[in-house]
């Protein structure tokens, strides 16, 4: 499914950070986590494989197709057209309701390719996923109004609520208690097995990684670069 080869990126041409990776690829239906130090590149690759960066050099293939060399409206359809994302920050919209966050990612891709169906069914699948997380009385409420743990398992319902084929996933246990994290990622994994996605998923849990068919170490793509006294530094 994604195929990355000679890829280079850093942020602005920083002289501290630069990711550089000869050659990865993840199959189909694969469960990938991505482990690793903090700062050493883990959330930018999930950016990269999404579209939401462009490498400086190299190239990123979904099913062939080259994300990186797209322009950016047509990385943003290939988002709302086949990724589901869990940000690490939520990004859910206080004006809106819990329900309405969900259901988001329906009228964003409106006028793009999608397997979801009607509007009913978007709001079906939203009740489902509502109901597996334990959310199903938040939905008339504000995301104001919740727990960071709540907040967080109404992004993964987003996430999933399109039936996308590539989950990618910024920690989405990382604001969770033991019972609730594994809730989450039964859920991650089982909707995932369901609909035939990939998923590529960050985390800092050691017990979560043999839930995932293999763990990609992050660090191993970080160049060490000098700062202007000569020290080596990584990020």
């Amino acid at each position: 499914m994604i195929e990355i080869e000679k890829l280079k990126f850093s942020y602005n041409g920083s002289s501290r950070f630069e990711l550089s990776i000869e050659q990865l690829s993840i199959r189909d239906g694969e469960r990938v986590a991505l482990v690793g130090p903090s700062g050493c590149g883990k959330t930018t690759l999930l950016q990269l494989i999404g579209g939401v960066f462009v490498p400086e050099s190299g190239a990123i293939r979904f099913r062939g197709e080259a994300i990186s060399a797209l322009d950016e409206k047509a990385r943003s359809q290939y988002r709302l057209r086949e990724i589901g994302q869990v940000p690490q920050t939520f990004e859910l919209l206080d004006y809106l309701t819990v329900a309405e966050n969900i259901e988001l990612p329906y009228w964003l891709s409106s006028g793009t390719e999608s397997g979801i169906g009607s509007r009913s069914r978007v709001q079906e699948r939203c009740r489902e996923l509502a109901e597996r997380t334990g959310i199903s009385e938040l939905l008339n409420q504000r995301p104001r109004q919740l727990s960071q743990g709540e907040r967080q398992r109404t992004a993964l319902c987003r996430g999933l609520v399109m039936e996308p084929k590539l989950m990618l996933a910024d920690e989405p246990t990382g604001n969770l208690d033991p019972e609730n994290q594994d809730r989450v990622v039964d859920l991650l994994l089982a909707e995932a097995a369901r609909i035939d996605a990939t998923v590529i998923m960050i985390t800092h849990e050691p017990a979560l990684i043999p839930r995932f068919d293999r763990s990609v170490e992050v660090s191993a793509f970080a160049r060490i670069r000098r700062d202007s006294g000569g020290k080596e530094v990584a990020e």
